[in-house]
């Protein structure tokens, strides 16, 4: 379920606390019981609940919108206690941008959100037609790449 939208939540975070966090706390503490990792998708600005999320077991959050929530912040405050998936724009740079741009921008989210280790690199939701071919066939390369050792990031 999502809880945001790209400018901020879709709830206040103290509705959010009253009638979701204990219901997904006993959800995910079957999961914790069981030793398996806890992914949550929600779409949008959720960075007020953040703190609620990992508390209550979140270990993967995706996806990761740069266009709602900065990857760098993210990293910062919560990249020692959290893994992120996506990171790649949908929204610009993959149907807007060069492949140049598209390379530098994987290159920089593996370095931001990848930074403590965690980090699932993705397009931050699902490529639409209106995704350039090149840019598409780039992003898998740069995967491949950075998968195999042949491109170093520093």
């Amino acid at each position: 379920m999502s809880f945001g939208s790209q400018q901020g939540m879709i709830m206040s975070p103290e509705i959010w606390r009253k009638f979701f966090k204990n219901r997904y706390k006993k959800i995910w503490g079957i999961y914790k019981e069981n030793n398996l990792p806890v992914m949550h998708h929600s779409c949008g600005n959720i960075i007020e609940i953040i703190p609620d999320l990992i508390e209550i077991g979140l270990d993967v959050l995706t996806p990761i919108q740069p266009e709602a929530m900065s990857p760098e912040f993210l990293s910062k405050q919560f990249g020692q206690k959290l893994s992120f998936l996506g990171g790649i724009s949908t929204q610009k740079t993959l149907p807007f941008g060069t492949p140049l741009e598209v390379k530098n921008e994987i290159i920089e989210r593996i370095k931001v959100l990848g930074k403590y280790g965690g980090y699932i690199i993705s397009p931050s939701h699902e490529v639409t037609s209106d995704c350039k071919e090149e840019n598409f066939l780039i992003m898998l390369k740069t995967f491949e790449e950075y998968r195999s050792g042949k491109l170093k990031i520093s």
